[in-house]
């Protein structure tokens, strides 16, 4: 087996492609010289040894026998669009050679329109994809799990994007010794600017991990993590795009206001995001270095900077992460996977809840969180006070 996932990671790597499984079987769109033709069984490792074994013909050889590259979806939502846009806007892999599956068409359409594959049934995506991301909502991915186990195999490499659903009850729910894991992407993925992490299950090994990382590589940032970490880059990159979006809307809107148009504004404000990222990404300078750079005594920074103090930017966006952690852990007990203290912050700190007293004007108001894992229930929050994470439901997986 680990042979085989060697084999798998080399023929990525080269181009030559997985081979796609049609029940307990490898297919391979043409057989290797020497065979009958048409679709048959084929080794991944014996197919790269014949290629090898040819010496100088194998650079000539890949284009004409490289297999087509199968990625599967199991989901059609917003993420999954934006992680198989990117893997194609890459070149990983052909969008002819996506298929993804959806209950509607409402979803399918937009893969449609890439030139992608669709389907209703979730169980033809593992039969004809080794590699598969389950994109699914959070609450609906354990009945979908237990629909497509019967056609799991040793074979597929199975990754979850579902916000909240952890390692553990992923292989519950699926065959023993199932190749599972978890990632944690984001929107950005979509212009090959992602921000991901991952986690392997017990399962999946650092050939597995190697190759889902080459593959996200190409939709932006990917970094292998403890699982404990996923939740944790949820609150902050998978719902962080909508906390920098609401920043450079008002940023806009500051400018608006003095006069600036509107267009102008906005675009000029996603500018000046993208600009400071990219400072930070390839000088690797701590933000605060920055920040001390731009300002001068006396000047329209630190005059700007100190009314952003006293509307409380900074504690308003640290409580807006942990709100958005909260929640991911709190999904994570829902589908029970978690220990009972999923809620706790990691450092005994203060979460943020609505106060509900008020209808229409929500106070945020900081009740104790449990300072470690494994100590039970999180306490109840006190009276008139409800906690964020169950106002209403969630847009999107994160």
């Amino acid at each position: 087996m680990h042979s085989q996932v060697q084999a798998w990671v080399a023929a990525w790597v080269l181009g030559l492609g997985l081979p796609f499984s049609h029940g307990q079987q490898q297919v391979s769109r043409k057989s290797e010289p020497g065979g009958h033709g048409g679709a048959g069984r084929c080794s991944p490792l014996a197919a790269l040894r014949a290629r090898a074994g040819r010496g100088g013909e194998m650079a000539a050889s890949l284009a004409a026998e490289s297999g087509p590259r199968r990625v599967g979806f199991v989901g059609a939502g917003r993420m999954a669009e934006a992680i198989a846009q990117g893997l194609i806007q890459a070149g990983k892999v052909e969008a002819q050679h996506v298929l993804a599956s959806a209950p509607t068409d409402r979803n399918l359409c937009r893969f449609r329109a890439l030139g992608c594959q669709t389907t209703h049934s979730n169980r033809e995506v593992l039969q004809s994809c080794s590699l598969v991301f389950f994109a699914t909502k959070p609450h609906i991915l354990p009945a979908v799990l237990v629909e497509v186990a019967p056609v799991v195999t040793t074979e597929h490499i199975l990754v979850s994007v579902a916000a909240g659903v952890s390692l553990s009850t992923l292989e519950e729910l699926l065959p023993p010794m199932a190749r599972v894991l978890r990632v944690s992407p984001n929107l950005p993925c979509v212009v090959q600017e992602g921000a991901m992490v991952m986690a392997r299950g017990h399962h999946a090994g650092s050939g597995e991990a190697g190759l889902l990382r080459t593959l996200l590589e190409a939709c932006g940032q990917c970094e292998e993590v403890p699982e404990a970490q996923v939740d944790v880059h949820t609150g902050l990159s998978g719902s962080g795009v909508a906390f920098v979006c609401a920043f450079s809307e008002a940023l806009a809107e500051g400018a608006i206001k003095m006069g600036m148009p509107s267009g102008l504004a906005h675009r000029v404000a996603a500018q000046t995001l993208l600009g400071t990222a990219k400072m930070l990404l390839q000088k690797g300078q701590h933000p605060a270095q920055l920040r001390t750079d731009v300002c001068t005594p006396g000047g329209t920074t630190i005059y700007g900077l100190h009314a952003l103090e006293q509307g409380g930017l900074r504690a308003a966006a640290m409580s807006s992460v942990e709100a958005a952690i909260c929640r991911a852990r709190e999904l994570s007990r829902e589908e029970g996977a978690g220990t009972g203290a999923e809620l706790a912050s990691p450092t005994g700190s203060l979460c943020p809840v609505v106060h509900a007293e008020a209808p229409g004007q929500p106070a945020l108001r900081l009740v104790p969180a449990l300072p470690i894992q494994g100590l039970g229930d999180r306490p109840e929050p006190p009276p008139g006070v409800q906690p964020w994470f169950s106002r209403g439901d969630e847009a999107g997986t994160t």
